[in-house]
């Protein structure tokens, strides 16, 4: 589950790619996508 801090960050492998993200309200912004 999201925690409701938007300074939190999360990751998630996504086919070739590792990406970051937070979450704040009901927003996904995207900080950082590397290739695996």
């Amino acid at each position: 589950a999201y925690q409701n801090t938007s300074d939190r960050i999360y990751g998630v492998r996504y086919m070739n790619f590792d990406v970051h993200f937070k979450v704040k309200n009901d927003t996904l912004t995207v900080t950082d996508i590397n290739t695996i």
